[in-house]
């Protein structure tokens, strides 16, 4: 189906000109939601505004600038870990290993 400067095929949405971008808006407080817990992005994501993730699983490498603020639950990280700069505890923690 053609429309506009959009055509669905199948299972693909995009858009028929070109370098132009695919937005998903949703109308007044609407929410675009995706029912299913098996999303996959292959390129950059870049999330604008506060964002609430669960089970956040990442592969690979991740860059995050800015603040991060963790609330409750614990944060669990395989392997090494780089920090540059300087880190602010409030309360208890637990440093395991070579330290």
């Amino acid at each position: 189906m053609y429309l506009d400067d959009f055509e669905i095929d199948t299972n693909v949405i995009r858009t028929t000109v070109s370098n132009a971008d695919l937005e998903l808006r949703a109308n007044g407080t609407g929410k675009i939601k995706v029912p299913s817990n098996n999303v996959q992005i292959d390129n950059d994501l870049t999330v604008s505004g506060t964002t609430t993730l669960s089970n956040l699983v990442i592969n690979g490498n991740t860059n995050i600038t800015g603040d991060v603020a963790i609330t409750g639950g614990t944060v669990d990280i395989t392997g090494n870990t780089n920090i540059t700069g300087d880190v602010a505890v409030t309360g208890s923690s637990q440093l395991n290993g070579d330290v």
